[in-house]
C-alpha cells in the first residue's frame, strides 16, 4: 500500500486493517510523519526481513526479504 498517511508504526489503524494471520512492514515518511508512508502486508507463515537501503531524499522506498519456514 501507498499513502498510507501513518504517524509511526504502531499506528491503530495499520493494526486495525492487518488480516488475521498476516503480519505487516511499513516505512513512515521520516520527513514528514503522517503523509506518504508505505505499507506491505503479507502471509503470517512468511518471515519478513527489511534490508537496509541509503536514504532517499525523492522519493520513498521500502525493500523486503521473504522466507518460507523458520530458519533464517
Amino acid at each position: 500500500m501507498t499513502e498510507t498517511w501513518l504517524q509511526d508504526s504502531n499506528d491503530i489503524c495499520l493494526r486495525d486493517a492487518v488480516p488475521s494471520n498476516f503480519a505487516v512492514v511499513d516505512a513512515v515518511r521520516e520527513s514528514q510523519p503522517g503523509y506518504g508512508g508505505i505499507v506491505v502486508l503479507y502471509s503470517g507463515l512468511l518471515r519478513c526481513y527489511k534490508v537496509d537501503l541509503p536514504p532517499k531524499t525523492t522519493f520513498e522506498a521500502l525493500c523486503t526479504r521473504f522466507k518460507v519456514g523458520c530458519s533464517a
